[in-house]
């Protein structure tokens, strides 16, 4: 049976066309955030870097002569081997990961919070807030050393903003309006949006190897009839390596794969809604789902960038 919230024409929704921006989240979120965006650039920075030393070195070292050319050559391929014992050790992958985890753990709490979901259902003023505040600072003693430089007596670590109070005091039809328009909606909009991108970025990259590969058979031919030639097939399959290797890390195929049954699980879930008068309980079950399906889609991401 397909189910529908409909709009009740005649009432006047008071959060309107409000949104949920970064700043309406708890300090713990925007922290967790920027911690995971920073390692992830210094990650994929750091995995390029030492591609593109390993294809400058290759160059350098096929194309120079003397001892010049030899020397900037063996220093690149040392620069690429420090830059690639960097990357082992301080390990920006596991910091990206774990900020993300807490980030998304955090956004989720909020929405139920404000909800009125389990587990912060209406109870004795105050208690729920009190439940999600002690949720988000033992959220933040379990990843202590992502948080060295934060002090745990700052309050706005663990605040809830003006405007998590005003959605959760609002009327149930104005929270679900609100949850389906700034959590379930902006959700899918993101996933459609990068399915599509991660899809298109996998055929060019592709495409790319296929060229690489293409050209490195042609040369090969040719320098059978012609042995004198020197052609750059070690530097294209140097090139080839590479792009493989930024493949292999971006995931460009199985995340869009992956965000592509995220959109159908998600729309599912919208569409499975009771028709009419929606009473907490039933707002409560359709967030907990709507959060378990993100919950899940993020722990299979981990899983396959792993």
């Amino acid at each position: 049976m397909r189910l529908l919230f409909i709009q009740d024409s005649d009432h006047m929704n008071k959060l309107g066309n409000k949104t949920m921006s970064r700043a309406d989240y708890p300090q713990l979120y925007r922290a967790a955030d920027c911690l995971s965006i920073t390692y992830q650039k210094v990650y994929f920075g750091l995995l390029g870097g030492y591609l593109v030393t390993l294809i400058v070195g290759s160059i350098v070292s096929m194309c120079g002569n003397g001892v010049v050319a030899n020397s900037i050559a063996l220093g690149l391929f040392i620069l690429s081997l420090a830059i690639f014992a960097i990357s082992k050790i301080w390990d920006p992958i596991k910091l990206w990961y774990n900020g993300r985890a807490v980030a998304e753990s955090v956004k989720s709490m909020t929405w139920k919070w404000m909800m009125q979901a389990e587990p912060y259902p209406y109870e004795i003023p105050g208690t729920a807030s009190k439940n999600l505040q002690d949720d988000l600072q033992q959220l933040l003693e379990q990843n202590r050393t992502l948080f060295n430089h934060y002090q745990d007596d700052d309050d706005g670590f663990y605040s809830i903003s003006d405007k998590m109070r005003e959605v959760r005091d609002a009327t149930t039809r104005e929270k679900l309006d609100f949850y389906n328009k700034n959590r379930v909606n902006d959700q899918l909009r993101w996933y459609k949006r990068k399915s599509k991108t991660l899809r298109i970025a996998y055929i060019a990259y592709s495409v790319a190897v296929v060229l690489c590969y293409i050209s490195i058979i042609i040369l090969m031919i040719i320098s059978i009839s012609k042995p004198t030639i020197i052609f750059p097939v070690e530097l294209i399959s140097a090139i080839s390596a590479a792009l493989i290797s930024w493949i292999e890390a971006k995931k460009y195929n199985e995340l869009s794969c992956a965000y592509s049954l995220a959109v159908n699980d998600i729309s599912i879930i919208k569409d499975n809604m009771l028709e009419g008068q929606v009473g907490s309980q039933e707002v409560s079950e359709y967030v907990n789902n709507s959060e378990n399906a993100f919950s899940r889609e993020h722990t299979q991401w981990i899983a396959r960038k792993q």
